[in-house]
């Protein structure tokens, strides 16, 4: 197992200049995985940087495993579960904003999402299925 803590900034710069896409793919994860993972987080990362009032770093953890990746989120804004947000509505989606698509996306690509309020702090574990990869890098 391999494992990268990171402390980013509230902004979406700093979440594009880590570059996980590539470090996953030197890993010899699939491209479909490492879609799944990037999508998952920049999805939930967004959501944090424009609603969470949060005030401090995001702290982020990356596990890296043969079968899966783990990517843990926690941040100081207000609590926010988004396993308790509801699904869109695509009935009419060219009348309403789709709001909360992001979220619903980042739970359909994981394999399992946990939530939890830590303090002031919440704390968002995605696990994702990685199938069989050699951790060379």
């Amino acid at each position: 197992m391999n494992v990268i803590n990171l402390k980013l900034q509230p902004n979406l710069e700093s979440m594009y200049s880590i570059k996980l896409s590539e470090t996953l793919l030197s890993y010899h994860y699939t491209q479909e995985t490492v879609f799944s993972v990037a999508l998952a987080l920049e999805e939930i990362f967004l959501n944090i940087v424009k609603y969470s009032e949060c005030t401090s770093d995001i702290h982020l953890t990356v596990s890296l495993f043969t079968d899966n990746i783990k990517i843990g989120l926690a941040d100081n804004g207000k609590k926010f579960n988004p396993l308790d947000y509801p699904a869109p509505d695509f009935k009419d989606i060219y009348k309403h904003n789709l709001s909360g698509l992001g979220i619903h996306l980042a739970i359909n690509m994981v394999k399992d999402m946990c939530y939890y309020r830590v303090g002031v702090y919440n704390v968002l574990i995605m696990l994702f299925a990685a199938g069989n990869c050699r951790l060379v890098a």
